[in-house]
């Protein structure tokens, strides 16, 4: 079970998928393998049945990684405008405005032999019809390739998109024609049903978003500040489906299972082992709660860690706990191999690691409880810094109530309450509403009394992997005086490496956040934040996935300045979301409007300041353009005695002539292109004058605007300059140093074979 886990983690962590004839080779192996355990009795045999595993592993892994691809979208061309038939299987967002929905295609037309995916993932823009799991439609779509974005911090969409089998995006575009209602999905319909049967019940819209969390693994209804509350609280777990929940469901089964065992056994005196009622309910209930959530990612893995731990009783197989732990990491790997992206794969057994190291047998259930807290608080907080950077200091004492409030009252009672409200919908609301209430007011009294007592730190994988071990010999059940060498363990996160550059030097990011602008900067002690990426029409922006998941990598949560450039929503559009996170003392902008409506200052010409040793100065025409937004950016020269930067946000060629005027010996190590390489911007004349060693393009894969324009790179070819896009290359890593200065392609440094087209 070991080898086979190692290998399917090996195989995740490949740059590229392993070549037909190893897999051949690989096969042959394993089958000599195998005929060489079962001739030679001897010690050796165990090590071999590990090598075993590991050339199953890889083979498994290997085979699965090139069917998913399969599946994908071709990269080139980036667009492919197609009609696809197939049933809606999931609807992730439906409103007035856009609806987002999964479409398990079983026909595609017009699109020659390129297309061949099983799953897309498409929006539908006002949409004129409601979309409902199981209905057959016809769709004219324009698709795209998956491509997240690739950013320091940041989410792996296109490796989370693989395990769920999704092998392109796009969008509605033409006709869309139902054929067929209820064909299939009956489960997903089920769901929405009741999801649109609790949205009419006459509840708080907190009750309904809460119980909508806890029995569909909805949450799109929680509030940013119910997520703050939470967090703070350490208490994300508790609304979020996951092995928790899971697990209560397992021990309710279980429970009740204990009781008609019971009664049956006082009926039915002749039988004499019924025991395998209570795992059988256990499992069904988890199964049947499992798929009332959705059957996601996180509950098939809670499943199949259940399944793991009860079904050697059932089965009569004899096995360790230790050993159904490896076989639920085997079975969970080889099931959903790319789950080592996921925090909650590395949370949930995290904590079922130390939960089976700590708690002794024999001992009472109220200091079980007790001890489950102290160990789980102290075995996940290397993981959760690691993952999410910060830990709730509070979270025991708070999930010492709030568990067992869950397990036997707030869960079994939302159920209640939703099958009362089926008969009588007044008095279940009352019923749900009471539940969610104290639930929520109680979170937020403890919050008021202890306040944000978190621990922020953002370490990296050894001091995570040192502290961890220190974790286990922490709540092993041995002497105190041997368990405190673990507290020395947990030193290395408290003297991490500085990734600040040194005084005179300064890092820059070009943060990879598609058709927009957001570029970081650092000096020693300084940070300037440079536009903040678009915002969507339908609400919200890019800023939550890809600049602050960035600031919260470097562990930055306060900015020195934040320039905006211009109003335009490709650079403006994340600044609420940043706003709300991010402490920021100072805010220049090159827009009236803007600057009028958030109290900004005006980026003036000639502006001048000094960081660490490193030079800022805006450097745009003195008299900026009346009526045009775009000409009216901020433009901003960084540079120290070895290297340099110009960003010049929007600005066309026009504003570039202005600028060589007033600085004529002005040159640029590294160039961010104008208006993201609008054939409008970046012209020759400008490019001859500064002399970049790269260019780069900050702009979305497959833009409607063709961003960068085919001249510009005509201009760029000309004058044998290189380039880089972001869509490309994901975040651009720009750093002056002592030794000169360097470009790093982020997707290249973090390049996996899912990332290699």
């Amino acid at each position: 079970m070991i080898g086979i886990s190692v290998g399917v983690v090996l195989v995740a962590c490949m740059s590229s998928l392993l070549p037909g004839v190893w897999l051949v080779v690989l096969m042959l192996l394993v089958l000599l393998l195998f005929q060489a355990i079962f001739l030679i009795k001897n010690n050796f045999s165990g090590l071999l049945w590990q090598i075993l595993g590991l050339l199953v592993g890889l083979i498994y892994a290997s085979c699965w990684g090139y069917y998913q691809l399969a599946q994908q979208l071709p990269t080139n061309p980036q667009r492919h405008d197609v009609t696809l038939t197939g049933i809606v299987t999931e609807v992730k967002l439906d409103s007035d405005l856009l609806s987002r929905f999964v479409l398990r295609v079983e026909r595609v037309e017009d699109a020659g032999s390129s297309v061949s995916i099983t799953k897309a993932e498409l929006a539908w823009y006002q949409p004129t019809s409601v979309l409902v799991p199981g209905d057959r439609w016809r769709f004219s779509v324009r698709l795209k390739p998956v491509r997240g974005f690739s950013n320091p911090g940041g989410d792996d969409y296109k490796a989370r998109q693989l395990s769920r089998g999704i092998g392109a995006k796009g969008y509605v575009r033409g006709d869309a024609v139902l054929i067929s209602t209820a064909t299939a999905e009956p489960i997903a319909r089920l769901r929405y049903q009741f999801s649109d049967w609790l949205s009419r019940l006459p509840v708080s819209s907190r009750t309904l978003a809460t119980i909508k969390a806890l029995l569909l693994g909805d949450k799109s209804g929680l509030t940013d500040d119910d997520w703050d509350l939470l967090r703070s609280t350490g208490t994300v777990h508790l609304v979020v489906i996951s092995g928790m929940h899971i697990g209560i469901v397992c021990l309710l089964g279980y429970c009740l299972g204990f009781v008609l065992q019971w009664l049956i056994s006082k009926v039915c005196c002749g039988l004499t082992d019924i025991r395998a009622i209570r795992v059988v309910l256990a499992l069904s209930m988890a199964l049947l709660y499992a798929l009332l959530a959705g059957f996601t990612i996180p509950t098939q893995r809670a499943l199949i860690m259940a399944g793991a731990l009860l079904l050697p009783a059932l089965l009569h197989i004899q096995l360790a706990l230790g050993q159904r732990f490896l076989l639920a990491l085997a079975l969970v790997l080889l099931f959903q191999p790319l789950s080592i992206y996921q925090p909650g794969f590395w949370l949930s057994f995290g904590a079922v690691l130390v939960l089976l190291i700590a708690l002794q047998p024999g001992t009472g259930a109220v200091r079980n409880l007790i001890n489950a807290q102290w160990v789980v608080f102290v075995g996940l907080m290397p993981l959760l810094l690691f993952w999410v950077g910060a830990a709730s200091v509070i979270a025991p004492l708070i999930n010492l109530l709030a568990i067992p409030y869950l397990t036997f009252i707030m869960l079994p009672g939302t159920l209640i309450g939703a099958a009362v409200s089926a008969i009588e919908p007044g008095s279940g609301a009352i019923m749900l509403n009471s539940l969610c209430d104290l639930f929520w007011s109680s979170l937020e009294y403890s919050h008021s009394l202890a306040g944000d007592l978190e621990i922020e730190l953002l370490p990296t994988r050894l001091p995570v992997i040192i502290a961890f071990c220190g974790a286990l010999l922490l709540v092993l059940p041995i002497s105190v005086d041997f368990r405190v060498f673990g507290l020395f363990l947990f030193l290395p996160l408290l003297f991490m490496a500085s990734e600040r550059p040194d005084k005179g030097q300064f890092n820059v990011t070009v943060i990879d956040v598609g058709q927009g602008l957001s570029v970081l900067i650092e000096t020693e002690t300084k940070v300037l934040l440079y536009d903040t990426g678009a915002g969507y029409r339908t609400g919200g922006s890019v800023a939550p996935y890809t600049v602050l998941p960035l600031l919260r990598h470097k562990s930055i949560n306060h900015l020195d300045k934040l320039v905006i450039s211009h109003a335009d929503s490709d650079h403006a559009g994340g600044y609420p979301a940043i706003r709300h996170r991010i402490a920021i003392a100072d805010i220049d902008t090159g827009s009236l409007v803007w600057g009028k409506k958030y109290k900004a200052d005006a980026c003036a010409s000639g502006d001048f300041w000094r960081w660490d040793g490193v030079e800022f100065k805006y450097i745009q025409p003195a008299t900026p353009w009346k009526d045009d937004e775009n000409n009216r950016s901020c433009v901003l020269l960084v540079k120290n005695d070895r290297c340099s930067l110009i960003i010049p946000g929007d600005s066309d060629s026009g504003v570039e002539s202005q600028v060589l005027l007033q600085y004529p010996r002005i040159e640029a190590t590294w160039l961010v292109a104008g208006h993201h390489g609008s054939r409008f911007s970046t012209s020759v004349e400008w490019l001859q004058a500064l002399k970049p060693e790269s260019v780069i393009f900050s702009a979305g894969a497959g833009n409607r605007y063709g961003h960068p324009a085919h001249q510009v790179k005509s201009r760029l070819t000309g004058l044998s300059l290189s380039w880089l896009i972001t869509f490309e290359s994901g975040a651009l890593i720009l750093a002056s140093t002592k030794n000169g200065c360097l470009t790093r392609e982020y997707r290249a440094m973090k390049k996996r074979y899912w990332t290699a087209g």
